[in-house]
């Protein structure tokens, strides 16, 4: 169910995340600001076209509350992905850190994951792998939510 930009979880949420892994779910793609390099040489250069997705989802209460949002930046050609950002956000839960419960992005020039507050570096294989890791962890929270 779509509104006003936000998606609203069916009864399967995996189903996002799994459609994001796939790629099926990128929204905008567009041609890259030419670089100055290329501008001063006079030459053109080719810029690769880039995927961006960003999106939130929003967990009922009864299914746990929270928002997921999640973010990222690759190169359509390589894949190589340029930015990221995904996190699990109730501040019910995790008062610090803007209420972000569990999340993963690449922000200050390395990866890591935000964990109740800690900041903690990680080492990145994949952004499919990273959404799997994140998705088990916002699951767990979730189940922990439902239990009380």
């Amino acid at each position: 169910m779509q509104t006003s930009g936000t998606l609203v979880f069916s009864s399967y949420p995996d189903r996002a995340i799994r459609s994001l892994a796939r790629g099926r779910a990128v929204r905008d793609s567009y041609e890259a600001i030419g670089s100055n390099m290329a501008a001063k040489k006079g030459g053109k250069k080719k810029e690769p076209r880039l995927e961006r997705f960003d999106d939130s989802f929003v967990i009922p209460d009864k299914k746990g509350n929270g928002q997921i949002r999640i973010q990222y930046l690759k190169n359509a050609e390589t894949g190589q992905v340029i930015t990221y950002s995904m996190a699990y956000i109730n501040a019910t839960i995790c008062p610090v850190d803007n209420g972000r419960v569990i999340g993963y992005d690449n922000a200050h020039g390395e990866h890591h994951k935000h964990d109740m507050g800690v900041y903690v570096p990680v080492e990145f294989e994949s952004l499919e792998r990273t959404l799997e890791l994140f998705q088990d962890q916002w699951h767990q929270y979730l189940k922990l939510r439902k239990s009380k």
